[in-house]
């Protein structure tokens, strides 16, 4: 993969994460902590 396709592809990447958090779906269903609590929160960043 060259530098131009990684690059559309955390765009594309982006682009799906910003339409699921719109949808309210993202920050219910992802964000395992390193501890393996889950974070029910839509300020996590990883």
């Amino acid at each position: 993969m060259n530098l131009e396709d990684k690059i559309l592809n955390i765009k594309k990447n982006q682009i799906l994460l910003n339409k699921l958090k719109d949808v309210g779906v993202y920050p219910n269903f992802v964000i395992q902590g390193p501890t393996g609590r889950l974070y029910n929160s839509s300020n996590y960043f990883f």
